[in-house]
């Protein structure tokens, strides 16, 4: 089963936008592609944000290894005439995502999604080793909502 993801851009009030990731979501994948790559291939992560988001609002498939910008977009690589952009919020990612991440200035936010829950996002600066993200995982992968 496939590990699905947002990847967003933050709004006005503290809220996201994004496209969906259909694959290789989990943060040890996804995110430590565009935690790694972003800094070196954007000038600041709006520009990224717009590209993930702006650019390609029908999202990825997948992010290709090295480059996450190369992966299969839905977009250009996918079925001509399809030209509704697939965004998604904080409040429609329920049930469609199980991550999202926002491209922040101030780093990557990961943000778990379960159940109709969203949990309360978790910023890695730019800069950080990818490594980081495994702890990061195994924290949220247990974080469970309360109700």
């Amino acid at each position: 089963m496939a590990t699905h993801a947002i990847i967003a851009a933050p709004t006005p009030g503290g809220g996201w936008s994004g496209a969906v990731l259909d694959a290789d979501g989990y943060p040890t994948a996804a995110a430590a592609a565009l935690l790694s790559y972003i800094p070196r291939r954007f000038v600041t992560p709006a520009d990224a944000a717009r590209h993930f988001t702006v650019e390609h609002p029908h999202g990825y498939a997948a992010l290709a290894d090295g480059d996450p910008t190369k992966g299969f977009c839905y977009c250009h690589d996918g079925a001509e005439g399809d030209t509704q952009p697939y965004l998604y919020d904080q409040d429609s990612a329920r049930g469609e995502a199980d991550w999202a991440y926002v491209l922040a200035d101030d780093g990557l936010r990961v943000i778990r999604v379960r159940a109709g829950w969203i949990s309360d996002p978790e910023t890695v600066p730019w800069g950080s080793s990818p490594e980081v993200l495994g702890a990061l995982e195994r924290r949220l992968n247990s974080w469970s909502p309360v109700r």
